[in-house]
């Protein structure tokens, strides 16, 4: 008995550790760590004891998620992060795609697109937006303009014969920082994440200098920032290099694409 009962206690210790804090995923030390939206006025502000606060600034009555106070774990499953939610009243589990400066959440849409450093009106999408190739299954297309939506199912996917290597994806930007969420995100398919390519690395092209720089992408959905370490103005041309295997399909897919001045 006593033996059992030492196992069951590392089993629920082992599990205990999947659940953990904004601050532990990001390693930071932050007492709050609070993000603004960047299209909206709505802030959402971790604290240290794992509450979270959703505060709507333009409407200050209460719904069941804004201008509400939550207990929250996040947890970690097949590459995505979850955050759970729950108050007296209201449960919530929520897609959350997190970085040091940018947060998004789903639920079956998009809830919320935040930072947590700078001006939010320095970030924008890209316009002006063409890929060398665009993915058709059946009635759907996977639009190269997809990239500029933040859609959950709605990536752009390259449509040629193996994992897209060599194909880009062109669009003008006056900024100095693109944040790049890659592959096929989706809530209730989280599978396909894995099931579809990821880009691995990318060159950027600098179309009006012709020069160009290669980035290295971690495997993951989450936010990864490039900086160009100045200011560009006019039309990149981003080429995927190399991918990472999807276990199914061999399209390589980017979620999302924003810019910052």
């Amino acid at each position: 008995m006593k033996k059992t009962a030492f196992f069951l206690l590392i089993i629920l210790s082992s599990s205990s550790c999947f659940a953990m804090s904004v601050q532990n995923y990001l390693r930071k030390d932050n007492n709050t760590i609070l993000y603004k939206d960047i299209a909206e006025f709505r802030n959402v502000q971790f604290y240290a004891n794992n509450k979270v606060k959703f505060t709507d600034d333009e409407h200050s009555e209460n719904t069941s998620l804004w201008n509400n106070t939550f207990n929250y774990e996040l947890t970690e499953h097949d590459h995505f992060l979850f955050i759970d939610l729950s108050s007296k009243n209201n449960n919530y589990h929520l897609l959350v795609l997190l970085s040091d400066n940018n947060l998004i959440i789903y639920d079956s849409k998009l809830l919320f697109n935040g930072i947590s450093n700078g001006n939010t009106e320095l970030y924008s999408f890209p316009s002006e937006i063409v890929a060398s190739s665009e993915l058709i299954e059946g009635s759907k297309t996977f639009y190269a303009k997809n990239i500029s939506s933040l859609n959950l199912e709605e990536p752009w996917a390259e449509g040629v014969q193996g994992f897209g290597i060599g194909e880009t994806i062109s669009f003008s930007c006056n900024a100095e920082e693109i944040i790049i969420c890659s592959g096929y995100i989706s809530v209730n398919k989280s599978y396909l994440w894995h099931e579809n390519s990821r880009p691995k690395k990318i060159s950027v092209v600098f179309l009006s200098s012709g020069k160009s720089k290669e980035y290295d992408l971690l495997d993951t959905p989450n936010p990864q920032s490039i900086n160009f370490g100045y200011i560009y103005s006019g039309k990149v041309i981003i080429k995927i290099l190399d991918a990472y295997p999807g276990t199914k399909y061999k399209d390589t897919c980017i979620h999302s694409i924003m810019v910052k001045y």
